[in-house]
C-alpha cells in the first residue's frame, strides 16, 4: 500500500487456526524501515497489537513521527500461540514512492465531495449521527482530530492499547519540536503541563485519563482559546512503572477558529 511521509500507517495481519479465524491471540509487531539502497533499520520492537472485532484480524499503528523517509516499512506480526496456522505474518507500506505525491488528503476529499442537498446527506452510506449538533465538541476520524478553539475540550480517542501507569498527549507544530515548544501538553499524573510553549499554567485546567481502550483529553475553554488555529500534529505516549516509554499513536490535529471569542 502507498502513503506519504509524515502520515501514520496501520498494518494488518489475519490469523487462522485450522483454516478458521483465530481470535483472542496476543500479537506483537516488529517494524523495519528499508531504504531503496537496502539499508534497514528496526524502528519498532514488540509493538502491542490490537484485535479488530474478534475477527482474527490484528492491527498495529505506526505513529506518523516514525514515517519519516521514502522507504518500505515492513511489519512482521508475531504470536507465540502453538495452534495458529502461521505464527509470523508480514505486511508492507511503501512511503513516497512514484505516484504517492498525488494521494489526496482526507480533508481535500471532503472539500470536493458534492453533497449539495439535504437528501445527499441523509442517503450517504457512511453517515453516523450519535449526538446532537450542539453536543459535538470534537470530531475524531481515523488518526485525524478536529477541535474548535475556545470550546471546552472533552473528547474520546478509542481503540488504543496503552499502559495504565501514565499517559501523555501533545499537540505540536512539528513532530521534532521539543516538548517545551508544544502548543498543548497534557499528563495523566499532573494535568496541564504546557500551553503555547510556556509552563506557566494552571495544572487543573487540563487532564488526561485512560479507561479500557479510551484516552480522554480535557482542556478548559480558557486554555483552548489561547491556541492558534491551523493544522498541527498530535502524539500519544505512555510510560510504564518500569520507566519503559512507548509512543504508539499520533496523527493530524486541526484547530478550527471560533466565532464567539468569549469563554465565560
Amino acid at each position: 500500500m502507498l502513503e506519504n511521509q509524515g502520515n501514520s500507517v496501520i498494518f494488518y495481519a489475519f490469523y487462522t487456526e485450522d483454516g478458521a479465524l483465530d481470535t483472542g491471540l496476543t500479537v506483537t509487531a516488529d517494524v523495519a524501515e528499508v531504504l531503496r539502497d537496502g539499508t534497514a533499520t528496526k524502528i519498532v520492537n514488540d509493538g502491542a497489537c490490537t484485535e479488530v472485532l474478534s475477527l482474527g484480524l490484528y492491527r498495529y499503528l505506526l505513529a506518523s513521527g516514525s514515517v519519516d523517509a521514502a522507504a518500505e516499512y515492513v511489519a512482521i506480526f508475531h504470536t507465540a500461540d502453538a495452534d495458529t496456522d502461521q505464527k509470523d505474518i508480514p505486511a508492507v507500506w511503501a512511503i513516497d514512492r512514484a505516484g504517492t505525491e498525488k494521494l489526496e488528503d482526507v480533508s481535500d476529499i471532503a472539500e470536493t465531495t458534492d453533497l449539495t442537498s439535504s437528501s445527499d446527506v441523509w442517503t450517504y452510506g457512511s453517515r453516523t449521527l450519535t449526538q446532537s449538533a450542539t453536543s459535538v465538541i470534537a470530531a475524531v476520524s481515523g488518526d485525524s482530530i478536529t477541535q474548535i478553539r475556545g470550546d471546552s475540550w472533552d473528547f474520546d480517542i478509542d481503540d488504543l492499547t496503552l499502559d495504565t501507569n501514565k499517559q501523555q498527549f501533545t499537540i505540536k507544530k512539528a513532530h521534532d519540536d521539543a516538548d517545551g515548544a508544544a502548543l498543548l501538553m497534557l499528563d495523566s499524573a499532573t494535568g496541564l503541563l504546557i500551553l503555547n510553549g510556556s509552563t506557566d499554567v494552571t495544572a487543573s485546567n487540563g487532564s488526561l485519563s485512560y479507561a479500557g481502550t479510551t484516552l480522554t483529553p480535557v482542556a478548559a475553554a480558557s486554555v483552548t482559546a489561547q491556541l492558534p488555529k491551523g493544522t498541527y500534529v498530535y502524539n500519544i505516549q505512555y510510560v510504564t512503572a518500569a520507566a519503559v516509554v512507548k509512543e504508539p499513536y499520533g496523527g493530524k490535529f486541526i484547530i478550527t477558529p471560533d466565532g464567539v471569542r468569549a469563554v465565560t
